[in-house]
């Protein structure tokens, strides 16, 4: 294969695992690469800057946060969601077991029911039993169930000012990410700086 361009011979590899090699070779984005592309200047842009956070990783000189976002944006950010609901149902829940009847107005409680009776729906043997109502918040409303239980958080967060300003950096990234936008490095940098922000809060 090395007289042919990688668009060509990758092109023929179509197996199951070709994603797992890409990576174990510090290809981890396709699209960015600019290897289906044979776009050399791009590739070897990418794989630099692989390289270097690979070797950041190895030696220490990377943040947790830091090598969780090189590892994947959208899991990193996923990651932090599933710790951050955990935190709010479990803390709010030991002070208030009915907590969420008097969190946030009527209006916002009911758009959450919505979307959890379209997931009951959505297929059979789901129940509405033992679901836990932030595993439906999107992301800006966990700042409006925390601001509705500040005295349960006051001690963790300390600033609403603080939280609701790192909540909107880390929902301008990861909606950035959900729609295949192009994320520049002032909002990636800022990302890490929020996550980190609530990792030494968690």
């Amino acid at each position: 294969y090395s007289s042919k361009a990688p668009s060509k011979y990758l092109a023929k590899c179509s197996n199951d695992i070709l994603d797992t090699v890409l990576k174990s070779h510090l290809v981890n984005d396709r699209a960015e690469s600019g290897i289906f592309e044979d776009d050399f200047p791009t590739f070897i842009e990418y794989r630099s800057e692989q390289i270097l956070q690979e070797i950041r990783r190895l030696t220490g000189e990377m943040t947790e946060i830091e090598a969780d976002m090189a590892e994947s944006e959208l899991g990193a950010v996923e990651r932090f969601e599933l710790k951050l609901r955990d935190l709010l149902h479990e803390r709010i829940l030991t002070c208030n077991p009915e907590y969420w009847k008097t969190t946030a107005p009527p209006d916002f409680r009911a758009k959450i029911e919505d979307r959890i009776s379209a997931w009951v729906k959505g297929a059979p043997g789901r129940s509405r039993a033992n679901v836990r109502e932030v595993d439906f918040l999107q992301m800006f409303e966990y700042f409006k169930v925390i601001k509705s239980n500040w005295s349960v958080f006051e001690e963790t967060f300390r600033s609403k000012s603080d939280l609701e300003q790192y909540f909107k950096v880390i929902a301008e990234f990861r909606n950035a990410l959900a729609h295949n936008r192009e994320v520049d490095a002032v909002t990636r940098q800022l990302a890490i700086g929020a996550l980190a922000w609530f990792d030494k809060a968690f």
